[in-house]
C-alpha cells in the first residue's frame, strides 16, 4: 500500500543511488564500461527506499535516533545491491569471454570486482552524499510518516 513514508523514502533513496552511481561513473578509468549502472543504481535505490526505510517509517512512531538508523540501513542495503548487481554483470561478461574454467570460478570472481566497484565509492564526495543523504531520507521519510499516517 503506497503511503507519504514509503514514496518519501523511494525517492530520495533513489535519488542519492543515483547521484552517487554518477560520481563512481566518472571516476572508473577509460576502458571500463559501466553499462547502465546509473539506472540499476536508481531502481535498486527506489526498492531499497520504499522496501527497508519506507515500511518503517510508515507509523511516525520510530523516533529521530532510529529513523536515521534506518535510513543509512537502507542506504547500505542500496550500495551492497548495486555493488553485487554490477559484479555479477562483470563476472558474466567476463565468463561469457570463456576466461573462467568453470562457474565457481566466476562466482569466486564476483568478490575481487565488488572490491574493485567498492574502491571507487570510496571518495570524499561520494560518502559525504551517502551518510547526509541517508540522514536525510530517515528523517525526511520519518515526518512523512509522522505528518501523514
Amino acid at each position: 500500500m503506497p503511503t507519504a513514508a514509503r514514496v518519501v523514502a523511494a525517492l530520495i533513496v533513489g535519488f542519492i543511488a543515483f547521484v552517487v552511481a554518477g560520481q563512481a561513473r566518472a571516476q572508473l578509468p577509460e576502458g571500463m564500461d559501466p553499462g547502465r549502472m546509473v539506472q540499476v543504481s536508481l531502481i535498486i535505490g527506489l526498492i531499497c527506499g520504499w522496501t527497508i526505510l519506507g515500511r518503517r517509517a510508515d507509523g511516525g512512531r520510530m523516533g529521530f535516533a532510529n529513523a536515521i538508523g534506518i535510513g543509512i540501513s537502507a542506504v547500505g542495503m542500496t550500495v551492497f545491491w548495486v555493488i553485487l548487481l554490477l559484479a555479477a554483470n562483470e563476472a558474466l561478461r567476463l565468463s561469457l569471454a570463456r576466461r573462467f574454467d568453470g562457474p565457481m570460478e566466476a562466482i569466486y570472481a564476483m568478490f575481487p570486482i565488488m572490491g574493485e566497484y567498492g574502491l571507487y565509492i570510496l571518495n570524499q564526495e561520494s560518502l559525504t552524499w551517502l551518510i547526509g543523504g541517508s540522514v536525510v531520507a530517515g528523517l525526511a521519510a520519518h515526518m512523512a510518516g509522522k505528518m501523514w499516517r
